[in-house]
């Protein structure tokens, strides 16, 4: 049940949930998803794990449209486009990792000028971007009141088995800094209605924690770090 409904989450995170959508009316949220990653600033991807965080959150989304291509009743226009989608979430997780941004310049270049036929003949070289939201990239499904804590919490129980013990540590301290920052932010107790702008927010709360807070202030209530 909470597989089926992370994949649901993220066919409904790129709009591509609707059996009846012509690729055309999905496609064109692509190029706007494109031209914010090349856009998107991250000023604290050399803090310690932020580079993995940002990378996972293209890469589980992508994970789960996978499985939707894999399991779900689709249409051919959602399975070509669901291909598309994963492409850019590969050339986005490419940006984050290696500085690589050409493949999506080349999309956006060549996004006006490609047709349906011409796409599928350059399938390869061509690279096509989602509409993702913050909340989806992270993979969070969009049932009504789901706290963030029990979303970080199933996250964990489903994958906890493919992970090496120090990895569990290091995950499950990350999801509790992540969750006591959505709590400080009041942002905690529905999933569902974070926005981008609310992750801009997060992210600026983990720029002014001290780098060495799990070691100095493990303990010390956010509220008092962040205090003047």
């Amino acid at each position: 049940m909470a597989h089926s409904r992370h994949i649901k989450a993220a066919l409904k995170a790129i709009h591509a949930d609707n059996p009846t959508a012509s690729y055309e009316d999905m496609r064109k949220h692509l190029r706007d998803i494109a031209e914010w990653e090349l856009s998107a600033g991250r000023s604290d991807l050399f803090e310690p794990d932020m580079r993995d965080i940002y990378r996972d959150q293209y890469g589980e989304l992508g994970e789960n449209l996978t499985d939707a291509l894999a399991s779900e009743p689709l249409s051919i226009d959602q399975h070509r486009y669901i291909n598309e989608a994963l492409k850019v979430l590969k050339a986005c997780m490419k940006r984050i990792e290696a500085g690589d941004s050409q493949s999506l310049i080349d999309y956006v270049d060549r996004f006006d000028g490609i047709d349906r036929q011409d796409d599928q003949a350059s399938v390869s070289l061509s690279v096509s971007a989602p509409e993702v939201k913050p909340a989806a990239l992270a993979a969070l499904a969009v049932t009504p009141s789901v706290t963030v804590a029990s979303l970080f919490e199933q996250y964990e129980a489903e994958n906890a088995q493919n992970w090496k013990p120090a990895t569990l540590r290091e995950n499950q301290s990350s999801h509790a800094a992540l969750i006591e920052i959505f709590d400080y932010l009041g942002l905690g107790a529905d999933a569902n209605t974070v926005t981008r702008a609310d992750v801009l927010r997060i992210r600026d709360v983990l720029q002014q924690l001290p780098k060495n807070r799990k070691q100095r202030f493990k303990d010390a209530p956010l509220v008092d770090l962040l205090g003047p």
